[in-house]
């Protein structure tokens, strides 16, 4: 199977993250496309729900010391014809023709339908929905598409928001590098749809804090 990861040109740690579990995978020869990326000034947040992402080695140093092919951005349509998969590790908003091409799985750390947008995870706490992931096929919808595996993020009556976050985070990591198996074994939960986020506003992030403790009483597991 030929998997190519989406990512930025630059540092980027959840790629980093995938390859490192996909490559013990047998049978998949894994590529790079990259996009061009434009740094940002860092976001002010109260609580970083994810890792820092541009950190650590560059893409393209990466895939030399691995010897994996790069695929320049201009010429992403022939890499989507010439792989089996593509993976989002890390990539802006996608062109429609690209989206739509039925070949390109994400993850998402929200449970498609109910939970769209950014900060899903933030949204989903403070709406008292479950926290989970979903693996699915996008299109040109902002987390659409065909949904291939979601799971549940197990929640422990002794976590903190901040193991919270980080199991969530390992967990879509390992259903993106798990995906070839996910496809033909995946689970479906059943939500209503609802539309996407955007990010979360400070004054709403505080109240999505002070709202933890609640959530743990709803959704951590007890041992009966």
């Amino acid at each position: 199977m030929i998997v190519t990861i989406i990512t930025y040109d630059t540092s980027h740690a959840k790629t980093t993250d995938i390859l490192s579990q996909l490559r013990l995978a047998n049978h998949v020869k894994i590529n790079f496309l990259l996009a061009p990326f434009t740094a940002r000034p860092e976001r002010e947040v109260l609580f970083r729900h994810r890792p820092n992402q541009f950190v650590g080695p560059k893409i393209r140093d990466i895939a030399k010391y691995y010897d994996l092919k790069i695929w320049e951005y201009d010429d992403r349509e022939a890499a989507v014809r010439q792989s089996d998969y593509l993976l989002i590790g890390g990539a802006n908003i996608l062109e429609p023709e690209l989206a739509n091409c039925g070949k390109i799985v994400n993850g998402h750390a929200g449970l498609i339908p109910l939970v769209r947008g950014l900060d899903a995870f933030k949204w989903a706490i403070l709406n008292g929905d479950p926290v989970g992931n979903t693996l699915h096929l996008i299109d040109e919808h902002a987390d659409a598409g065909s949904v291939i595996h979601q799971e549940i993020t197990p929640l422990f009556a002794d976590d903190t928001l901040e193991a919270f976050a980080e199991r969530h985070y390992r967990i879509e990591i390992c259903m993106l590098s798990r995906f070839a198996d996910l496809l033909a074994d995946g689970r479906r939960l059943n939500y209503p749809t609802t539309e996407p986020r955007k990010r979360m506003p400070l004054v709403t992030e505080e109240a999505m804090i002070a709202a933890f403790p609640a959530y743990k009483k709803k959704f951590a597991f007890v041992d009966a």
